[in-house]
């Protein structure tokens, strides 16, 4: 994990609370090296380019989709 950038937990409901919970655990246990951010999915796909070299977790409550950036 690259500190300078942030870690982008991406999900969308119940999901969403779980990136929430799992920024706030990675921030801690980090002792804030880490700079994590839960992210709502549809705000991510309409604002967020995701750049090669970003570091993104995507969430979500099925575990059967795989996704890749492009």
């Amino acid at each position: 994990m690259d500190p300078a950038r942030p870690i982008l937990f991406c999900g969308i409901g119940t999901s969403l609370h779980a990136c929430r919970v799992a920024a706030y655990w990675t921030h801690e246990l980090s002792q804030g090296r880490l700079r994590p951010l839960a992210v709502e999915s549809h705000e991510l796909a309409l604002h967020g380019p995701i750049q090669p070299g970003d570091q993104l977790v995507v969430v979500s409550h099925r575990g059967s989709k795989r996704f890749r950036c492009r």
